[in-house]
């Protein structure tokens, strides 16, 4: 029986937005948090805080 595969394209969209924290990605997507870490280090992932800062300065 196959398992279902998280959408790694999707968490790596999230994660790069900046928008929602690491542990709100995992919850949403069904990883745990430590997995994306590891993932985004491995990958050079970088988030854009950009959009988050201009929200807290408002």
């Amino acid at each position: 029986m196959a398992t279902k595969q998280p959408d790694r394209e999707r968490i790596e969209q999230l994660f790069r937005a900046g928008l929602l924290s690491v542990r709100e990605i995992a919850s949403a997507s069904g990883v745990s948090h430590t997995a994306i870490k590891e993932r985004s280090k491995a990958k050079g992932w970088e988030r854009d805080l950009e959009a988050k800062v201009d929200s807290l300065v408002s």
